[in-house]
């Protein structure tokens, strides 16, 4: 009854679902049918670190975030996001692959000699157009929400890449069609008016308080619109058309939200204002997560990560009192008359000293090393083609590139880079060193090769100081990059070469760190490096939609473990077993979706060794005609064995007992009922499948059941479990374990006389409560049971409340782990060759399973 009436308020709730209207209000063509092949949506959070975001979820400013991640089981890792920070080399890694693909988000063209800006359309539609040559996109067949790649994707919506907003066939003609999308989504635009009202006071506050001047007041309003652009209106067109291809069962959707990155640029990450944009991301991101996980044409993952974080930063105009061209320029200058004056390059350790400035001499006492082992350099001569050309200095954020007029030998370059650095208060300078090498100047008078003394120049506390190291190096080989690569980071006073207060682009460990929230099913399903980076999501990401190449990867899939990382004992007769039992209710859920995959994920979450379930379909119409257990057992990679109890509409109906540890069918047949009362009431039959789990020479035997809802019929059944052919039978010998969906409250009759035999796996501290698995989203009692022979030691047990197990069917699941100890002796074994830590993967994951008739052999 009570999942009836859920499933009725679910069905309500879609016939005026704000996202099922506006995408027939645009034309979208309506899903044929309902669907469960697995979906995924990728919601970037542009500029939000790590550590920015879990302070933020410290303070309760992402509620939603902070629900997932304890209450849910999503799980928050870092992510090293490359260099430079920043979302172009970020995207082009998760979408096609390629790092490192420009060296920042301003540079100069190397074949044209022009400024390249990632903002211009026809920049970032040029290099999109050579990676799709040579890469395929994650995101083919799906769709794209702000960005700057379209990623190759069928629809791409207010990219820089893109034209605008291309989605074919979405035309709103009519007015009351306008009317009727207007109206849907009033309260959007109500929040809008409400972030400019917001942002202004902000601005006003500022200059009040004379933290602004009054004329960068005016220049502050006069940027409030597009903040409000930005951060508010965007982000609602976004989260509504997200929304709106969840619902149509779009295979991949991104989407950005890039409001908290435009604001902590202005104000700094940790600004009140940053902080305040993350509210309204945070609401955003549940309405997305909502529309996937009530979609009915796709089972969606949605995974919330950041391409880049943000450092608190001082601008370099305010910390060296000019502009960085300026300083780049005054010292070019007074180093091209040295030259001229002394008729080339003077001896390292007779530079003269720099007016005003004491010059400290380590550099020079160290740089003839270096130079010993360089190659004879090329004579200084003007660039081809560029005679004419001046110094020129490009920079955006923490990165600045110097292009030099023309080209200088290495002495000279080094010899610049050491006075950029005393002189120009710049924190570090690169210049390349051969292949592989580069190398660091300080402003403390010292000089660093990279990558082999990467502390020294970021700091020992680096969370990715080798991959860091090694990107510093790419960078200024780059060909795009300049002759020298000046950085703003230092582990003091990390220094923007703008006007501005947050920062990315550079090594820094806030702005190289970000972060990826993803289900914990995912790990399950996918092999996960331990630390991440795009490139690493990409794959991941491609492994959950089924397009991963494994030949090509070169990565295999394992099947599903259970998390013990060892044995919980040194006893070589013992084994740790995680197991599950759960009623799927035909893979039916509280919103009335059929969905196996959903059912797969629940499960994967738990990571269990031993999967008993109840109530699975088998080719039925009602749901879809797929077989279930086929379905869940090829998601999970594991082995099966299936009863069906009955043949009913076009279909079967039954039991079944999946393990990545090999299965021995033992039996299969039906349960005793009452006649009279089963043709009464029209009750289902009742059976259940008895298999012998295979573990390193050892025999484990397992009984799945599901008994009657009267109590009459049920004592027939409990009587027959306990009879002859199933617990008394001479093959059932201990360890053993009965489990399955009772129909019976733990002090039921049925649950007193079985436990005569056996005893309930149930630790003595768990409350009754906490273990009840019926119905599914408030659970009332607990009718799912394990019990477990002598010899079988209970080591825990939980039932799963989650926002996807309470929906996925009207049980929730009962997980136990258990320590098993065989009665006989077995040749010991070294614990890395315990089978609870490898075994091989299933010979047949995916065989279709045996239809068992009532003697218990296959047919």
């Amino acid at each position: 009854m009570l999942d009836r009436l859920e499933i009725l308020y679910s069905s309500l709730r879609r016939a005026f679902s704000r996202n099922r209207w506006s995408s027939r209000l645009l034309g979208h063509a309506t899903p044929a049918s309902a669907g469960d092949e697995p979906g995924l949506i990728l919601i970037q959070v542009d500029g939000l670190g790590r550590e920015t975001l879990e302070e933020a979820l410290r303070d309760g400013q992402m509620p939603f975030l902070k629900r997932l991640v304890r209450e849910n089981g999503y799980e928050l890792s870092p992510l090293y996001t490359g260099l430079p920070s920043n979302t172009p080399a970020a995207q082009a890694e998760l979408f096609y692959g390629v790092s490192s693909v420009v060296p920042a988000f301003r540079f100069r063209d190397p074949r044209t000699g022009r400024v390249a800006v990632m903002s211009d359309r026809a920049v970032a539609a040029e290099i999109e157009a050579h990676l799709r040559r040579d890469h395929r996109s994650l995101l083919q067949g799906g769709a794209v929400w702000s960005g700057i790649f379209t990623g190759d994707a069928a629809e791409a919506h207010f990219c820089v890449a893109g034209k605008g907003s291309s989605s074919p066939g979405i035309r709103v003609r009519g007015r009351l069609r306008l009317a009727g999308i207007l109206a849907w989504h009033a309260w959007s635009f109500i929040r809008v008016l409400g972030n400019l009202a917001f942002i202004s006071a902000i601005a006003f506050r500022d200059w009040y308080h004379g933290r602004i001047r009054r004329g960068e007041l005016w220049r502050e309003l006069h940027y409030v619109p597009f903040r409000v652009l930005v951060s508010a209106a965007l982000r609602e067109f976004v989260t509504a058309g997200a929304s709106i291809d969840a619902e149509r069962g779009l295979p991949v959707v991104h989407l950005n939200f890039a409001g908290f990155d435009e604001h902590a640029h202005r104000r700094g990450p940790n600004s009140r204002a940053a902080r305040w944009v993350l509210r309204g991301i945070d609401r955003s991101i549940r309405r997305v997560w909502l529309s996937a996980a009530r979609s009915r044409t796709r089972d969606y993952q949605v995974w919330i990560y950041s391409d880049h974080g943000q450092e608190r930063v001082t601008p370099f105009n305010r910390h060296a009192g000019e502009s960085l061209p300026d300083t780049v320029t005054r010292v070019y200058d007074w180093v091209q008359r040295i030259v001229q004056d002394e008729g080339g390059v003077p001896p390292f350790l007779a530079f003269p000293a720099i007016p005003g400035e004491a010059r400290t001499q380590s550099l020079a006492t160290g740089l003839p090393r270096w130079l010993a082992a360089a190659p004879p350099e090329e004579t200084a001569e003007p660039r081809p083609g560029e005679e004419d050309k001046m110094l020129e200095v490009i920079y955006q954020g923490p990165l600045a590139f110097v292009h030099l007029p023309v080209r200088q030998e290495r002495p000279v370059l080094a010899w610049l880079a050491e006075i950029l650095v005393l002189e120009g208060k710049i924190p570090w300078v690169l210049v390349p060193d051969g292949e592989g090498s580069a190398l660091a100047f300080s402003a403390n008078g010292t000089f660093h090769r990279l990558p082999d003394e990467a502390a020294a120049v970021l700091g020992d506390d680096h969370p990715h100081l080798d991959a860091a190291a090694r990107d510093l190096v790419r960078l200024a080989h780059h060909p795009a990059a300049g002759d020298l690569t000046l950085l703003g980071w230092n582990t003091a006073r990390p220094l923007s070469f703008e006007i501005e207060y947050g920062s990315h682009g550079g090594p820094g460990p806030r702005e190289s760190t970000g972060f990826v929230i993803f289900p914990p099913e995912t790990r399950a399903f996918t092999p996960v490096p331990p630390t991440l980076r795009p490139a690493d999501l990409r794959e991941i990401a491609l492994g959950i939609l089924g397009r991963l190449d494994v030949e090509t990867s070169g990565k295999t899939e394992a099947p599903l473990r259970s998390p013990y990382p060892k044995p919980l004992t040194e006893d070589p007769s013992a084994f740790s077993l995680r197991l599950m039992t759960y009623n799927v209710h035909g893979c039916r859920g509280m919103d009335g979706k059929y969905s196996p995959q959903r059912i797969a994920r629940v499960i994967a979450r738990e990571r269990p060794d031993v999967i008993c379930l109840q109530e699975l379909d088998q080719e039925r119409t009602r749901s879809g005609g797929v077989n279930q257990v086929a379905v869940i057992a090829r998601r999970l990679r594991a082995d099966y064995r299936f009863h069906a109890v009955a043949n009913v509409d076009d279909g079967r109906f039954g039991n079944a007992v999946l393990s990545h540890y090999p299965l021995r069918l033992m039996g299969a047949g039906p349960l005793p009922s009452a006649v009279r009362m089963k043709d009464m009431f029209h009750l289902e039959d009742r059976g259940a499948v008895w298999v012998a789990l295979e573990v390193g020479g050892r025999t484990l035997n397992i009984i799945n059941t599901h008994l009657s809802i009267l109590q009459h019929e049920r004592r027939l059944q409990t009587e027959a479990l306990l009879g002859p052919r199933w617990l008394a039978h001479p093959d059932c010998r201990d360890p053993v374990i009965l489990t399955g969906d009772f129909n019976a409250s733990p002090d039921s009759w049925t649950m007193r006389r079985l436990r005569t035999r056996l005893r309930v796996a149930i630790p003595p501290e768990r409350k009754e409560r906490e273990l009840r698995t019926w119905s599914g989203r408030v659970p009332l009692r607990r009718i799912d049971h394990v019990l477990v022979s002598e010899g079988i030691h209970v080591v825990g047990a939980y039932v799963p409340r989650t926002e996807l197990s309470r929906v996925a069917s009207d049980h929730l699941p009962l997980v136990v782990d258990l320590l098993c100890r065989f009665p006989e002796p077995v040749t010991a074994r070294p614990v890395s060759e315990r089978p609870s830590i490898r075994f091989p993967p299933s010979p047949h994951p995916a065989s279709p399973p045996p239809t068992i008739d009532t003697e218990g052999e296959p047919r």
